[in-house]
């Protein structure tokens, strides 16, 4: 769970959530939501989401987040580190969800949400304390 906001300006680096994560164990195959609540100070701005974790070798991972849908952005992935883009019709400021399915290769370790405005823009986007992950064991 976020203890506290993040919050970023003027930036597509993408930033870690820090609390929104989860373990998983070598082999370990897990769905999982990342209950997202954030906002963007602009109409329209786009924010960008995606996860690091362990090495997956074998595995699989496939993630993706609802909104506005649009053929110019991405809204599903299957690798670590692929920006998946929530879009608001207007300002944001909403629940987002974000969820997948991982199966694990060998090699445990955390599976982090990370953030970014998709367009640098100087007004903040942020993501709220009480944003969270929960994961469940499939097998």
């Amino acid at each position: 769970r976020v203890t506290s906001d993040v919050t970023i300006n003027n930036t597509t680096t993408l930033t870690n959530v820090t609390g929104a994560a989860f373990a998983v164990a070598a082999s370990e195959v897990l769905w999982f939501v990342f209950l997202i609540h954030g906002i963007a100070s602009v109409a329209a701005q786009a924010l960008d989401f995606t996860l690091t974790g362990p090495t997956i070798g074998a595995g699989s991972i496939r993630f993706g987040v609802g909104g506005t849908p649009s053929a110019a952005f991405r809204q599903d992935a299957a690798t670590y580190g692929t920006r998946v883009v929530f879009l608001a019709s207007t300002v944001l400021d909403q629940n987002i969800i974000l969820s997948g399915v991982l199966v694990n290769g060998a090699t445990a370790g955390t599976v982090q949400l990370q953030f970014s405005q998709h367009a640098a823009d100087a007004t903040n986007a942020t993501i709220y304390t009480n944003t969270l992950a929960i994961a469940g064991r499939i097998s």
